[in-house]
């Protein structure tokens, strides 16, 4: 995020959740000199809420399974930013509902939000487009059917 705001010192990043690499993270921002530009939201337990907030959704995991908090921002109409990893590609595919890069690849994920950061109508591309593959294929309702196609199929 520290060569993100280089380019675009009006962004910021807001990182939710909590852990044990809180410390760390808030250490690195005073190093970087990012403290300023990074909020620590920490649980957001309004989770509609805390993603209306944003312009951009980003899983940069070095592992997964199939991210609740990826579909809840599809859910929102937020376009994505993730890593190849687990499900992540099961509900984003590259330049269709988001931007897909290698995991740990730093230089890829830079590259991918400097380009999504800059470009407004891909944004509301990729949102339109992720909201869209949310209601129809991870609503409660599509994931029951396909698993009572599957057990028909399998029976």
């Amino acid at each position: 995020f520290a060569r993100i705001i280089k380019a675009y010192p009006e962004a910021r990043l807001v990182l939710m959740g909590d852990g044990l690499a809180r410390k760390s993270l808030e250490k690195q921002t005073e190093t970087l000199e990012i403290r300023d530009q990074v909020t620590f939201a920490g649980i957001c337990s309004d989770v509609s809420r805390c993603l209306a907030a944003l312009d951009i959704f980003a899983l940069p995991s070095l592992a997964e399974s199939h991210s609740i908090g990826l579909l809840e921002a599809m859910r929102a109409g937020l376009p994505s930013i993730v890593t190849d990893v687990g499900g992540n590609t099961e509900s984003v595919r590259n330049e269709h509902e988001g931007l897909v890069v290698a995991a740990a690849d730093v230089e890829g994920l830079t590259v991918a939000m400097t380009r999504m950061i800059g470009d407004a109508a891909l944004r509301m591309r990729l949102g339109m487009a992720a909201r869209k593959r949310f209601l129809v294929e991870f609503t409660h309702e599509a994931m029951l059917n396909k698993t009572a196609q599957w057990l028909k199929s399998v029976v």
